[in-house]
């Protein structure tokens, strides 16, 4: 069978060109709706491998000799083909880590031309946090918050994932002492913010989240810190990206600093999350909210 009559393949295939790598058969794997009948056509002996692969290399002959391939990391290409297709990448990803949980990814719902703006540039990651998932059901591979090693557990307002998709941020966390802070930081840039340190709670949920609200075109209410859980969660979900994919997106546990989250614990304080030295990703402490502290930042989340 020629692949010329197969023409729903073609378009599919060249519909997604700016997220599919130039590698030829391989790239194809995050594209859910043509690897399904490639593979049952290649399961029956329809198509011949090589003659595919040597198609798709030519089908996107022109993108590559257009943009050099290898200008574009690993990262960044993941980057694009979840920005293209969020709804499909997050679908396919929970199936193969959650897939007795059955986790249903809704459709995306409108982003803004601002938010988008923030995506594209791997500002954001849109990512669907399911409610069914919880911190029992992660695998080995996975890192488990230790709530009472040094704190009271339950002083922690506990939240689960609520079920909605947002858009976190990517920026690596750097070490207290870091003299490059956050590193490109566009978001302390157009927030006229000198560093993410040395910033209260009080001060990120009143004033700095509903700045950054109007600047990724999000409503006023919709900006704030991750939660315990959510920080947690997404802190793994990087990992588990990293090893999958062999992107380089950063390790929140591996430094020498901590990130406020949502999460209030007793009365006047919020849990600080990822110390290196007291657990990384599965660090759990406290600090005053209304105190600045030179070695806790913060990473924020808009709900869409």
């Amino acid at each position: 069978m020629a692949l010329e009559g197969l023409p729903s393949w073609i378009d599919e295939i060249l519909r997604r060109r700016d997220h599919i790598s130039p590698a030829g058969l391989g790239g194809l794997l995050g594209a859910y709706a043509v690897t399904m009948p490639l593979g049952e056509a290649l399961a029956r002996g329809l198509i011949d491998p090589a003659m595919l692969d040597a198609w798709v290399k030519t089908q996107l002959a022109s993108k590559a000799s257009v943009e050099d391939p290898l200008s574009v990391s690993v990262t960044e290409a993941l980057l694009r083909r979840i920005a293209g297709d969020p709804r499909v990448f997050w679908s396919e990803f929970y199936a193969q880590k959650f897939g007795a949980l059955e986790v249903v990814v809704p459709a995306l719902p409108r982003i803004s031309t601002k938010t988008r703006g923030w995506i594209d540039d791997g500002s954001l990651l849109p990512i669907l946090l399911p409610a069914a998932i919880t911190q029992d059901v992660y695998s080995n591979t996975w890192i488990r918050s230790d709530l009472g090693q040094h704190i009271d557990a339950s002083l922690i307002k506990r939240h689960p994932l609520p079920g909605r998709w947002v858009v976190a941020e990517l920026i690596r966390k750097p070490d207290w002492n870091d003299p490059e802070g956050y590193g490109d930081d566009r978001l302390t840039r157009e927030l006229n913010l000198q560093s993410r340190f040395r910033v209260s709670w009080d001060h990120l949920r009143a004033t700095l989240c509903p700045l950054t609200a109007q600047l990724w075109g999000l409503k006023k209410a919709a900006v704030r810190p991750l939660t315990a859980e959510e920080w947690n969660f997404f802190g793994n979900i990087l990992l588990e990206l990293n090893r999958l994919h062999g992107t380089e997106f950063p390790d929140l546990g591996a430094t020498a600093s901590w990130e406020w989250t949502e999460s209030a614990y007793g009365s006047g304080s919020r849990v600080i999350v990822g110390g290196r030295g007291n657990g990384g990703l599965a660090s759990v402490r406290r600090d005053w909210s209304d105190v600045p502290n030179g070695g806790v930042g913060f990473r924020l989340l808009g709900v869409l």
